[in-house]
């Protein structure tokens, strides 16, 4: 027997709850993500198809909703074949690093996108619409994505891949040297859009309340009060406020624990722990959807053509845009 089917066999040994649970879990979210993605991604392509054109925002959310397309599609795998047999995914190394390799590719560069389209979102609001140039932009968004391509080439064919302790598909070994740069590539990455996504969101979500002061003037009736009163006293701009945080929130705990393990996978040197393991798949299972919500909430239009395309998930009392 081969040192990889040692390791799999002493992992897979300990590894069948957590793993059945993982399964099930996994299937429970990525199932409506993928068919969440798969809606949008033809709504926007029909829109493309009919226009002839799209805006910036508008081709970014394509290439996310591919990326979250791609994530569920590799974790509905991951799910399947862990309620059938592990050993497609980790019975060779080669097919347990190509799994792994696809899925990190498509999920992490779809919380980058995410971070994108905040930013643009946010970009546009502070300049009030008025962008010279996306060249930069654009540039930025090569090198992200371009670099993460790179490593990801150059830890299949040179990095070193263990089991993860749930058994569910490989992790980069942080013992070795060209799988720990993959690791400190998602840790950096992932910091910076964690709080670049989440200070986007939040500024954009005070833009918007800003906005409904106009209507205020000088009212006598709100003279006495505060920018930060007149937003709270709005019912409008509560829930404004309380969707924000609850998104923003969601979206930040789905990704924060893997970039927690990713650092503790750098300075100790060894895999992640079966708990911190565990508890990780299950909160990143569903970033794919919480992505498309982020989605659907920055870009009115979209959100409006997804309620219009699915009638039965039409509200009957149209609140004003979001955003």
């Amino acid at each position: 027997m081969s040192d990889w089917n040692l390791h799999v066999a002493e992992i897979t040994e300990h590894a069948k709850p957590y793993s059945q649970i993982l399964a099930w879990w996994t299937l429970f979210f990525s199932i409506p993500s993928l068919l969440l993605t798969a809606s949008i991604l033809i709504i926007l392509i029909i829109k493309w198809k009919n226009q002839g054109y799209l805006s910036l925002n508008e081709q970014l959310s394509i290439v996310l909703m591919i990326f979250d397309f791609l994530s569920s599609f590799s974790m509905n795998l991951i799910g399947v074949f862990n309620l059938t047999t592990q050993k497609i995914i980790i019975g060779d190394e080669l097919r347990c690093k190509f799994f792994t390799l696809l899925f990190i590719f498509c999920f992490h560069n779809s919380i980058y996108l995410t971070g994108f389209i905040g930013f643009d979102r946010y970009r546009r609001i502070a300049t009030n619409g008025y962008i010279r140039s996306n060249t930069k932009f654009y540039i930025i968004m090569v090198i992200v994505f371009g670099s993460h391509l790179v490593l990801d080439l150059l830890g299949f064919f040179f990095g070193r891949f263990s089991i993860q302790k749930a058994g569910c598909y490989c992790l980069p070994d942080p013992s070795n040297n060209m799988s720990k740069i993959i690791i400190v590539d998602i840790f950096i990455k992932g910091t910076l859009t964690l709080i670049i996504t989440s200070f986007c969101y939040i500024v954009i979500c005070k833009k918007k309340c800003q906005a409904s002061l106009v209507t205020v003037g000088n009212n006598e009736e709100f003279g006495s009060l505060t920018v930060k009163d007149i937003i709270l006293n709005s019912p409008t701009n509560r829930k404004v406020v309380y969707r924000s945080f609850i998104i923003c929130g969601f979206y930040t705990l789905s990704y924060v624990l893997m970039v927690v393990n990713a650092l503790s996978e750098l300075i100790t040197g060894e895999s992640r722990s079966r708990e911190l393991d565990f508890f990780s798949y299950i909160l990143m299972s569903s970033n794919p959807m919480i992505n498309t919500v982020i989605l659907l909430n920055l870009n009115t239009k979209l959100r409006d053509s997804f309620f219009n395309t699915f009638w039965f998930l039409k509200r009957n009392n149209q609140s004003e845009p979001y955003y």
